[in-house]
């Protein structure tokens, strides 16, 4: 096979991944869920904790997304409304749910109360995406999430 067929033949099997709506090997990332507007530390800390994961995802090299590192220091003081709008964080984070491969879930206190993440989780079962959940007080499951797996993980025997 020459270079040019084996080419067309990895473009083809790409377009078949995205048209049965599986991310492209190099565009894979997870989205990662942490609680927040009720966070009992408060929104800081809860952004703290989302900065701290991704840190680990970094070094571990996991891309990821997390709409709370990303947002928390864009809202300024004075536009708290903004940080409580449910509906406004779907807006700006649906695009990003329906883009990453799949869902990280911190289970850190108020997560299972959590509106945003009961939405985020909603979503990434709808899409059939994978979703890993995390209890922040173990290890992270980097082999989890560098598998992509495809199904829904449990690395803490709980849920």
């Amino acid at each position: 096979m020459s270079q040019k067929d084996l080419g067309r033949e990895e473009e083809r099997a790409l377009l078949k991944d995205l048209e049965a709506g599986e991310p492209a090997p190099d565009t894979f990332f997870w989205y990662l869920a942490n609680p927040y507007s009720r966070y009992p530390g408060g929104q800081d800390e809860a952004a703290k904790l989302a900065c701290r994961a991704g840190r680990q995802l970094m070094e571990a090299e996991i891309p990821f997304f997390s709409p709370i590192a990303q947002s928390h220091a864009i809202i300024p003081d004075g536009a708290e409304h903004l940080r409580l709008d449910h509906e406004f964080w779907m807006k700006m984070d649906g695009p990003l749910m329906a883009a990453a491969g799949g869902l990280l879930v911190m289970q850190e206190t108020g997560w299972a109360e959590s509106r945003g993440i009961a939405e985020e989780i909603r979503r990434f079962t709808a899409a059939g995406k994978p979703i890993v959940y995390w209890l922040p007080t173990r290890p992270m499951p980097i082999v989890a999430l560098k598998r992509r797996r495809s199904q829904t993980e449990n690395t803490d025997g709980l849920v």
